[in-house]
């Protein structure tokens, strides 16, 4: 049926598209997908790690290959943080619960056990969440103020 076709045909753009990212951003050596940055720099963002886990986004259905990324990041307040990243406001499905999603970023050899300490790897950013009181660190939004309005905006 049309029907059918049509959903065969969404599946082969999804797969195209998740081939695309992943031959883009995949990063064998740490298992994980790491964003280019200036100056020879790659970012990590253990927000979207979890996030690409928990939904199976690059795990074909029926298929019994799994793919999990490496999760590189051990912080007992991680899942507080989920809950306050774009990644969960993605899952909520709720647009009353935009804002900036203010984050920082710190070296990834500074990460205690991670496989970035362990090569000693000074080409790796990791991006965090505050959960307040840390004044000094320099944070960026990944959404600005006024794409924030044109989104609340009717």
């Amino acid at each position: 049926t049309d029907r059918y076709i049509r959903i065969k045909e969404v599946m082969e753009m999804y797969q195209n598209i998740a081939k695309t990212y992943m031959s883009i951003f995949y990063n064998e050596k740490y298992n994980c997908f790491l964003g280019e940055k200036p100056c020879n720099k790659k970012l990590y963002d253990p927000y979207m790690i979890e996030f690409v886990n928990k939904w199976g986004l690059f795990n074909e259905k029926n298929r019994i290959n799994t793919f999990i990324l490496s999760q590189e990041i051990q912080d007992n307040r991680f899942a507080i943080k989920y809950e306050k990243s774009i990644w969960r406001f993605i899952e909520r499905n709720d647009m009353t619960l935009i804002n900036p999603f203010y984050y920082f970023e710190y070296h990834g050899r500074n990460l205690p056990y991670s496989s970035f300490a362990l090569w000693h790897d000074d080409t790796i950013e990791v991006l965090d969440i505050s959960l307040g009181g840390n004044s000094f660190e320099q944070s960026y939004s990944i959404l600005n103020e006024s794409f924030i309005e044109n989104v609340k905006d009717p």
